[in-house]
């Protein structure tokens, strides 16, 4: 083989390799193997709204190195989240009023709180 065809085939070779390597990066098989999961519904089409698919339905996932099959269940239940500031806010006031309360509800029994020298 002369040096000019091996660099002509080499070149090539190159340029195979880059589009092979981009149509793999393209690949819904590549996003399967980071984890992912592809879900199908009973008629084999993508399910792309949890709104389509209903209590009971079955479903089939498609993982990196193969198929299972799946039924829809209620989802799990939310976090419940922490109490933001305005709550936070409110507890404070709420502690407060209920300590005026007490230290009023205490000077009525007990008379005014005075010192002594």
């Amino acid at each position: 083989m002369s040096p000019a065809f091996k660099r002509l085939l080499d070149k090539r070779q190159a340029v195979l390799d880059t589009q092979a390597k981009l149509l793999n990066s393209l690949s819904y098989k590549g996003v399967l193997s980071r984890g992912y999961a592809l879900v199908l519904d009973a008629d084999g089409q993508v399910a792309r709204s949890a709104g389509k698919l209903e209590n009971g339905d079955g479903v089939t996932l498609r993982l990196s190195d193969g198929d299972v099959g799946a039924v829809i269940s209620d989802a799990p239940p939310q976090k419940q989240k922490k109490a933001g500031k305005a709550e936070a806010q409110k507890k404070l006031t709420m502690r407060r009023k209920a300590c005026f309360d007490f230290f009023s509800v205490r000077s009525l029994i007990c008379g005014p709180n005075k010192r002594t020298k």
